[in-house]
């Protein structure tokens, strides 16, 4: 549920609803790009706030069966620093779900009314959003948006709102074509790039959040959309007030590429680790990293307490009336300030980043914001990871002139392709829909997980946020996140493929170092036909054990033209020929790649060969 922009609670209009499901609405707090929020409580007077989906999508069967995907998927979510999903109906003329309230100031209100956190309140922060996106990933959930609005600073700990019910829209088509959802200084390199969103980008948005957190500027400066978007692009974000203990791992996680970043586990293993050092605990003994950051939290958590009165609504309406009805006031609960405005900021935010940048507070934007396809720029190489001459930062800038082109330049082609949007034929906008159409339209026989999927007798199990598709050649299928792009399911380049038989096209050949195509040209996904190939190296013929069966094995790094890397993997069983394999596929989903596999049944295969 999103952090959305009010002022607070405002009296119900007269063309809201009084109730929702089982829930009397007291107010309106909010309103984003997927729907309006509201304030309720149910029979007992607990409180909750509830999204109902504007209108417009609710008529959109797609939209509808995405939206109680994304749904079921929430109410699995375990996480102690997530906010649970309680009640939904997707039927309903205009669908709705209802969120536990939050009480506490959201993370960009906590920095601006007291300054950066330090000591165990980092800790905590650091820890608290790591548990979060375990959580998340764990059951499929790319959060996209993480960013200061979407954390309260609850009295129980951090907590982390809007859990990814955006990309209900994202996947279905519904921005306009070329357009992403996200907040601009939170955003991945790669998701600039136009590259799907994956764990990757969550952990890279965590980084980001504790470098905000723990020196009140944002990492990459504030600005118009496609300004953040070069810095993040072309720079390294500045971490140099992270306190040392934790800026090994927020540096780790800030890395552009994806592939070298840490899974969110990992982040979590290390920010407890050092966490229980600075405590002088390091040698104790820890069931696991959630429970380990779960007690720390639990003791370690000094939030002040809300403090304030759960009292009528400000102009009640005829609804919600007095304390004993569960009206809202003076207290926030994560999607905008109820009642009283905000004390103003104790410790003013520095004017400037040792960028040069202006830093200021967070815009007060929604977790629905939508972003303009921002033309990506010639990248400068990488700097590494020595942050030796980090102070000089501002001088080493580019000439301002040249800065200021190159931004004039953005934003001239962005307002062109808004021009061409707005003035294309139908021939051009049927040709932009494709590409949504093959998204949003899986083929027969897809299936989506959790679920066993069967490939001429060779079953296995989809996992959960996963669906697998039959491919073009019946003896393929291709196995991916269910938010994966249509590009990247090209040839399953963004998923794991699946091919059995005694097929002829298929060259298994592990020592080659271009044996990771499978007998096709060694060429990068996306890479523009005539361009400089590919360059690779292999770990050679290994084996790999997963379950029963013993897999000949080999995992790759490739090099692309434009530097960027991938890591595919293969396994194969030379009798049966049966392979599985990865492209593109980030390395983090390898739990769930090797999950699927270790799942995989032949009873029913005719083989060429037994193994």
């Amino acid at each position: 549920m999103a952090a959305e922009a009010a002022a607070g609670i405002r009296p119900l209009a007269d063309a809201d609803p009084r109730t929702v499901g089982p829930y009397r609405l007291t107010g309106r707090l909010g309103s984003g790009g997927m729907g309006s929020v509201f304030a309720g409580v149910d029979q007992f007077e607990r409180r909750v706030a509830i999204k109902i989906v504007h209108a417009q999508f609710a008529d959109d069967r797609e939209f509808r069966a995405r939206f109680q995907r994304e749904v079921d998927l929430l109410r699995r979510v375990q996480g102690t620093c997530t906010t649970p999903v309680l009640d939904a109906d997707v039927d309903a003329a205009q669908p709705w779900f209802a969120c536990e309230y939050v009480p506490g100031p959201t993370l960009q209100e906590r920095v601006d009314r007291h300054g950066p956190m330090s000591g165990d309140e980092l800790f905590a922060l650091a820890a608290g959003l790591a548990e979060a996106l375990v959580a998340l990933h764990a059951v499929g959930i790319v959060h996209r948006d993480l960013k200061p609005q979407n954390v309260v600073c609850s009295p129980a700990g951090p907590r982390v709102l809007d859990l990814g019910i955006a990309r209900s829209m994202e996947d279905n088509g519904l921005t306009r074509t070329g357009m992403m959802i996200g907040s601009p200084a939170w955003m991945s390199p790669e998701r600039f790039r136009g590259q799907t969103s994956t764990p990757a980008a969550d952990v890279y948005a965590w980084a980001m959040m504790v470098a905000y957190a723990a020196t009140g500027v944002i990492p990459f400066g504030t600005g118009a959309p496609e300004v953040v978007a070069l810095r993040v692009l072309q720079e390294e974000a500045d971490t140099a007030g992270v306190p040392g203990p934790l800026r090994g791992i927020v540096d780790w996680s800030a890395d552009k590429d994806p592939l070298r970043r840490p899974s969110a586990t990992q982040v979590l293993e290390t920010v407890t680790g050092t966490w229980r050092g600075s405590l002088g605990a390091g040698r104790a003994p820890v069931a696991d990293a959630v429970s380990d950051a779960t007690s720390l939290i639990n003791m370690h958590w000094k939030a002040p307490a809300d403090g304030t009165a759960w009292g009528s609504p400000v102009a009640a309406p005829p609804y919600g009336q007095g304390q004993g009805q569960g009206g809202f006031s003076g207290f926030h609960d994560g999607y905008g300030n109820f009642g009283s405005t905000p004390p103003p900021p104790s410790v003013p935010p520095p004017p400037m980043a040792s960028g040069g940048y202006p830093v200021g507070p967070p815009p007060r934007d929604t977790a629905d914001t939508i972003v303009g396809d921002v033309p990506v720029p010639e990248e400068r190489p990488s700097r590494g990871r020595s942050r030796g001459a980090r102070s000089g930062r501002g001088a080493s800038r580019r000439d301002p002139k040249v800065i200021a082109a190159a931004v004039a330049g953005v934003v001239a082609v962005v307002a062109i392709g808004a021009a061409l949007l707005a003035n294309s034929g139908k021939k051009d906008e049927t040709a932009n829909a494709e590409p949504v159409a093959q998204s949003s339209a899986p083929p027969l026989g897809t299936v989506v997980g959790p679920g066993p999927f069967d490939l001429q007798g060779v079953t296995f199990a989809v996992p959960q946020g996963w669906d697998a598709r039959p491919m073009a050649d019946a003896s393929m299928a291709c196995v991916a996140p269910a938010e994966t792009a249509a590009a990247a399911r090209v040839d399953c380049a963004g998923g794991l493929k699946v091919w059995v038989g005694d097929a002829s096209a298929r060259k298994v050949a592990l020592a080659d170092p271009n044996g990771w195509t499978l007998g096709k040209p060694a060429a990068c996904p996306g890479a523009a036909s005539g361009a400089k190939k590919a360059t690779a190296r292999t770990s050679g013929r290994q084996f790999s054990k997963l379950g029963p069966i013993t897999y000949e094995y080999a995992q790759y790094t490739v090099t692309c033209a434009d530097g960027s890397k991938i890591e595919p993997q293969v396994w194969w069983l030379p009798k049966s020929k049966i392979s599985f394999s990865t492209t593109a596929l980030p390395k983090t989903y390898d739990p769930a790649v090797t999950a699927l596999i270790t799942s995989m049944e032949k009873a029913k295969y005719k083989a060429p060969k037994g193994d």
